[in-house]
C-alpha cells in the first residue's frame, strides 16, 4: 500500500499554525506589553512634572503605601509629592533619623535591615524601613510602627 501525502492537508495546518502564533505575539503585545509601557510612561510624566517645577530636586522616588507619593531631597529639605506634582509637605534635613529608624527595627524584630528610605503613611510622612520580614513603616516624628508589610513567610 502506497502512502499519498496531501500537501493540501499540510499547508491549511502551517498556515493555522502561523495564525495562532500571530494572534499569540498581537495578544502578548497588546493586552501585556502596552499597558505595561503605558504605566511605566505615565511615571516618568509624573517625575518629569515634578523636576519641572522643583529643578534642583535630587533622589527622587516612588513609593506607594496608602497613597502613590514621590519623595526627592532639593537642598536642606525633604519634599513629598502626591501623584500630579503638587508639594504635599516638607522637613528641614536635619530632622531626618535613617539611623534611628534602622536600630528600631533591628532591635525590635532582631531582624537585618536592607535600606531606609522616606515615604508617605496613612496622613504623614514615614520611614520605609526594607528587611527581612518585609517593609516597615516608621512615623518619622515618633519612630513608632504605623504598618508592616511581612513578605518572605516569616
Amino acid at each position: 500500500m502506497k502512502e499519498h501525502i496531501n500537501v493540501k492537508s499540510i499547508g491549511i495546518t502551517l498556515g493555522l499554525l502561523l495564525l495562532t502564533c500571530f494572534i499569540f505575539y498581537l495578544g502578548v503585545a497588546v493586552f501585556i506589553s502596552g499597558p505595561k509601557f503605558k504605566y511605566e510612561a505615565d511615571i516618568l510624566e509624573q517625575e518629569k512634572m515634578i523636576q519641572k517645577e522643583f529643578k534642583d530636586i535630587k533622589n527622587l522616588h516612588r513609593h506607594i503605601f496608602q497613597y502613590t507619593t514621590y519623595v526627592g531631597k532639593e537642598e536642606n529639605r525633604w519634599i513629598w509629592f502626591n501623584e500630579k506634582g503638587v508639594a504635599i509637605t516638607s522637613r528641614e534635613d536635619d530632622t531626618v533619623r535613617f539611623d534611628e529608624a534602622k536600630r528600631s527595627v533591628e532591635d525590635k524584630y532582631n531582624t537585618r535591615v536592607n535600606d531606609v528610605q522616606l515615604g508617605y503613611g496613612y496622613n504623614n510622612p514615614v520611614y520605609v524601613v526594607y528587611c527581612e520580614l518585609g517593609e516597615v513603616l516608621l512615623d518619622y516624628e515618633t519612630l513608632e510602627e504605623v504598618y508592616i508589610i511581612r513578605t518572605g513567610g516569616k
